[in-house]
């Protein structure tokens, strides 16, 4: 669990998206939350298609994967966690204190 440490101006508030990504082929869907200020977004619940998803990142004007959250257990979001993990500087936060991520 995270907690909000600081208050947020309306100015900032102001610059915030929330977007959907969605994979028309497979159904799957993630969000996008981010900010038109820094450039910098977080992912929830990252699709097994990085290179699409990145695009799509791209697509909407921002830069850098900042946080990568996870709120259930999916095999394609599990692995999708752990590549960009690993490819960016983005912190996981996981929906229960004590998640794992297990590759089969």
């Amino acid at each position: 669990m995270f907690f909000i440490t600081e208050i947020i101006s309306l100015t900032e508030l102001s610059s915030l998206v929330f977007k959907q990504i969605k994979r028309d082929d497979s159904g799957c869907v993630t969000y996008l939350i981010g900010s038109l200020k820094t450039k910098n977004c977080a992912i929830v619940d990252p699709l097994l298609d990085l290179d699409f998803m990145i695009q799509e990142i791209k697509n909407a004007g921002f830069g850098m994967i900042t946080h990568v959250l996870y709120t259930h257990t999916h095999a394609d979001h599990s692995m999708s966690v752990l590549c960009i993990i690993l490819a960016t500087v983005a912190r996981f936060l996981p929906y229960k204190k004590k998640e794992r991520i297990i590759l089969h």
